[in-house]
C-alpha cells in the first residue's frame, strides 16, 4: 500500500511540475512577445528621432541660409551707402574746386579791369580775351558740376 501512495504522490509532484512547466512556458512566451514590442517600439522611437533630426537639420540649414542672406542684404546697403558718401564727397571735392577755379578767374579778371585795361591790351603776357575766357570756362564748369539732391 505505501507503494502506491508513493505513486499517487509522484503522480501528483509529476502533475504539479508539468502545470508549473507549462505556466513558465507561458510566462516565457508572454516575457518573449513583450521583449519583441518594447524592440519594436524602440526601432520606431529611433526611426522616429532619426526623421525629426533630418527635420530639425533642414530647419536649421534653411534658417542659416536665411541669415546669411539677411547679412549680405545688410552687408550690401552698408557698402552702398559708403559708396555713395564717397561719390558725395568727390561731387564736393568737385564743386568746391571748380568754384575755386571761377573765383580765381574772376579775380584775375576784376584785378584787370580794375587797372582800367582795355580790350587787347597785355599785362604780363595775359589779355583780357584770354581772362575772360577763363572766366567762362570756369564758370561753364561749376554749372555743369551736379549739385546735391535735396534730402
Amino acid at each position: 500500500a505505501a507503494t502506491s501512495v508513493q505513486r499517487n504522490k509522484a503522480g501528483t509532484m509529476l502533475l504539479k511540475a508539468q502545470a508549473a512547466m507549462a505556466a513558465a512556458g507561458a510566462e516565457l512566451t508572454v516575457a518573449e512577445v513583450r521583449a519583441a514590442a518594447a524592440e519594436a517600439a524602440a526601432e520606431t522611437e529611433r526611426e522616429r528621432n532619426r526623421v525629426a533630426i533630418k527635420e530639425q537639420t533642414l530647419k536649421m540649414t534653411q534658417e542659416m541660409r536665411l541669415h546669411q542672406n539677411m547679412i549680405q542684404a545688410i552687408h550690401e546697403k552698408r557698402l552702398a551707402a559708403i559708396k555713395s558718401q564717397i561719390s558725395e564727397a568727390a561731387a564736393a571735392r568737385e564743386r568746391e574746386t571748380t568754384a575755386r577755379a571761377f573765383r580765381e578767374a574772376d579775380n584775375r579778371l576784376k584785378t584787370f579791369l580794375e587797372f582800367g585795361h582795355k580790350e587787347g591790351e597785355h599785362v604780363n603776357g595775359t589779355i583780357r580775351a584770354q581772362l575772360e575766357a577763363e572766366a567762362n570756362i570756369a564758370a561753364d564748369a561749376m554749372r555743369a558740376t551736379p549739385r546735391p539732391a535735396d534730402k
